[in-house]
């Protein structure tokens, strides 16, 4: 993993509850306990050979397909036999859940991390900058990831307790970013959900255009998806 998804999986944190309040920290550590159900293969141990399944199930599963993708298929990516993926994992649908989980809670964790470098902006600046820099130094997990995430063929695959609890965390985020975008205006939007999917999208769509060592860097790149937040926002 990148710098930017480097500890994550820890437990949750007071200060993020400091920061962004109660009513708001709760849905999202809570959505993280689930996931960690999910992906229970976590903190200092974490067994190398597992996160390079992970890594090329996500890929593979949102470049060929479920069905596209065998468990021999990710056991040749990684360089390993197909047994050596059944002592980690029962099946292709527990690799799906765990690999998506793990982005997912990754995510989260970054974007909630309290940042001194952000101590003096809006809720909602907080979240646009710190979802564009995930976006951008994990591209590798948040392309296949936001792909497999909206696919509901591939959610599908997914036993429903793990899907119900994927999705919640989903809408726990979708939450987050509507509580910040009223704090921003200083009301709640008509349509604050609507508003919120729009903003996500924005943020998500850093990826299709960005390439490292291109025209802006990454922290002209930030500014300029928060100033299009902000523009979207005003229209």
């Amino acid at each position: 993993m990148s710098k930017a998804s480097a500890g994550a999986h820890v437990a949750p944190r007071e200060s993020f509850a400091h920061q962004l309040g109660e009513d708001l920290a709760r849905p999202i550590d809570e959505a993280l306990a689930r996931l960690r159900l999910i992906d229970p293969d976590v903190g200092e141990k974490r067994s190398d050979t597992r996160e390079r399944i992970l890594a090329a199930a996500l890929r593979l599963f949102a470049s060929a397909g479920f069905q596209g993708t065998s468990i021999r298929t990710i056991a040749h990516d990684v360089g390993i036999k197909a047994p050596g993926v059944y002592s980690h994992f029962d099946s292709k649908e527990t690799i799906l859940a765990a690999a998506v989980a793990r982005a997912l809670g990754e995510f989260l964790q970054f974007v909630t991390r309290p940042d001194d470098g952000l101590a003096s902006v809006d809720l909602l600046e907080f979240v646009v900058r710190k979802h564009v820099r995930f976006q951008i130094a994990n591209a590798q997990v948040a392309m296949p990831s936001d792909s497999l995430m909206a696919n509901v063929q591939f959610l599908q695959e997914i036993e429903d307790g793990h899907r119900d609890a994927l999705r919640d965390a989903q809408r726990a985020y979708v939450d987050l970013v509507a509580a910040a975008i009223a704090r921003h205006q200083g009301s709640t939007p008509s349509q604050p959900r609507t508003y919120a999917h729009v903003t996500i999208t924005i943020c998500d769509g850093v990826n299709r255009w960005y390439r490292e060592g291109g025209r802006m860097g990454a922290a002209e790149v930030e500014d300029f998806m928060w100033l299009l937040v902000r523009a979207s926002l005003r229209n």
